[in-house]
């Protein structure tokens, strides 16, 4: 499969086996992550329009590139995916409103932990965590989103990887995507 054709194929070869990697080694209080790819509605995004009054039909959800969702957990949505194109991909428009766009359904992933733990103190509130993985050129972005004081949600950036996707930069690569999955998997755990 050629890495530059397309964004399935950068999402196939790239950034979906990782994340089923993520997932399997994820367990929050007793709840296990699963990954859903590809064209996966958003369904935090879906409940908060409905909300607002502004669900028309089923046209207006948001498709994510791919989720993680945790069982058992009223099956809360945990990290987000958006890929911005194929491999290497450097259309900065294409970049910058996947970024916007990953913002917005993280946001209406927090906005939904609050509906659904109304009784969570601010303190508590303030621990939960939601991601958004922006696959764009040929970096790997996490970031992260947490409510602050005074109704401020800080927007972070987790960790960054540089996919090297040649074979002769498998021996520096390979610990790089090691530690980019464990950090991952430990930050959406322990914060």
């Amino acid at each position: 499969m050629d890495h530059d054709s397309d964004e399935d194929a950068f999402n196939q070869l790239f950034i979906w086996p990782y994340l089923h990697l993520i997932r399997k080694s994820l367990k929050v209080h007793g709840c296990e992550g699963y990954f859903v790819q590809g064209e996966s509605f958003l369904d935090s995004m879906t409940q908060q329009l409905k909300a607002t009054g502004l669900y028309s039909d089923e046209r207006s959800r948001y498709k994510t590139d791919g989720l993680i969702k945790l069982f058992g957990l009223k099956k809360l949505e945990l990290l987000l995916l958006e890929t911005s194109g194929h491999f290497s991909n450097d259309d900065n428009v294409k970049i910058t409103l996947d970024h916007h766009k990953g913002m917005y359904g993280i946001l209406a992933m927090l906005k939904c932990i609050a509906y659904e733990f109304p009784f969570a103190s601010i303190e508590k509130f303030s621990h939960a965590k939601v991601f958004f993985l922006h696959a764009a050129d040929t970096r790997l972005n996490l970031w992260s989103v947490r409510f602050q004081s005074e109704g401020v949600f800080d927007l972070w950036r987790e960790s960054c990887l540089e996919i090297l996707p040649l074979f002769k930069d498998r021996v520096s690569y390979l610990p790089l995507l090691i530690e980019f999955c464990w950090n991952t998997k430990v930050i959406s755990v322990l914060e």
